[in-house]
């Protein structure tokens, strides 16, 4: 359903315009691929290994994906005061940490490159406008 209906409003946003792709060209292919994973699970035995616990069964599981939840919202929040490039460059390490304990100076680094990386890609390389704080980046 969450795939049907990115595809119904990218569709709205429109598709091709005569420059090419246009806002809502890889929101559809998006919603696409959710509305393909959906049937492929949908369609999936969904037999578990013997042992294998769930995310109910395991209290890790649960941490990480209240972690992972609690550090989304606190980038939605925190994007309009501080900008895209320092909510990134400071959530990064954090959900890295979250997802996989590492060193911090691995989930430093790699969080650190990573924004660079998208601001560079989106802001630059694809001209779309992100989020800018006080500082100017």
């Amino acid at each position: 359903m969450l795939g049907l209906g990115v595809c119904t409003y990218s569709v709205q946003l429109g598709l091709f315009g005569p420059a090419g792709p246009e806002s809502g060209f890889f929101p559809f292919i998006t919603g696409v691929l959710l509305i393909a994973s959906g049937v492929g699970l949908a369609a999936s035995p969904g037999q578990r290994l013997a042992g294998e616990g769930g995310l109910v069964d395991d209290p890790a599981a649960r941490k990480r994906v209240v972690l992972v939840i609690a550090a989304v919202a606190l980038m939605i929040l925190m994007m309009p005061w501080i900008g895209f490039l320092t909510t990134a460059t400071v959530m990064s390490p954090l959900l890295l940490r979250a997802l996989e304990p590492r060193s911090w100076l691995f989930c430093v680094t790699t969080g650190g490159i990573a924004a660079v990386l998208i601001v560079l890609l989106f802001a630059q390389l694809l001209d779309v406008p992100l989020p800018v704080g006080p500082l100017g980046f």
